[in-house]
């Protein structure tokens, strides 16, 4: 009962890693599409009061929020019995999807956004619910295995798009560059700091740059 939808649109999720990111996107998307289509977007960060996000939740279109935040608030709803708006999610938007690599945060996001999102649309009773159809769009500059991620969120090999640095408005140019192995992994990360100075003054020109350190 408590996953049945009190109106008939589908919901947007967007899943940003930083809380500015999702604040950004909310106030944009909201000038955007507010006035213009009509369109309530509501933000889930640590600065939203969890007393006033029922009734948000349900009349929402699109909700913002970070993957520590969206795992905190479904819980709660939860156990208020007030999940109507989870059966009417038919887009997620993940963001920097390559935090799944990182310690703590990464969990947030596997299953306390994706998986639980996932696990709810398998139940018989949201067969004809938007849920049952979801779709998943995943984005990232650096990850990898993006095959991997595919499968994880049954996207078909004709959903998976791949660009390459041709595709960039600025060009970018690449180096990289080798250090020495130190004692253990917090020295190395320590050491590569001191290299991060003398990399952007030789390279960077004066302009903007990117330091990867791994």
């Amino acid at each position: 009962q408590s996953f049945q939808p009190t109106q008939g649109g589908h919901k947007i999720i967007y899943i940003g890693p930083i809380k500015a990111l999702v604040q950004e996107r909310h106030n944009d998307w909201q000038t955007r599409y507010g006035s213009r289509l009509g369109l309530h977007c509501v933000q889930l960060t640590g600065d939203v009061d969890d007393d006033q996000l029922d009734d948000d939740l349900e009349t929402a279109d699109v909700i913002c929020s970070t993957p520590e935040k969206f795992d905190q608030v479904t819980r709660k709803v939860k156990e208020k019995g007030k999940m109507a708006f989870f059966a009417q999610l038919g887009l997620i938007l993940l963001d920097e999807v390559h935090l799944l690599n990182e310690a703590g945060r990464g969990s947030s996001l596997e299953a306390g956004c994706v998986g639980r999102i996932k696990a709810v649309a398998t139940i018989p009773e949201m067969a004809k619910a938007h849920i049952a159809s979801v779709r998943f769009v995943a984005v990232s500059a650096t990850i990898p295995n993006i095959r991997d991620l595919a499968t994880w969120l049954n996207v078909p090999a004709t959903g998976i798009k791949q660009y390459g640095d041709e595709l960039r408005p600025c060009k970018l140019t690449t180096h990289v560059k080798g250090y020495n192995p130190a004692k253990n992994d917090f020295l190395f990360e320590r050491r590569l700091n001191d290299h991060v100075y003398g990399i952007v003054t030789g390279y960077c020109n004066g302009r903007p740059g990117l330091v990867f350190c791994k």
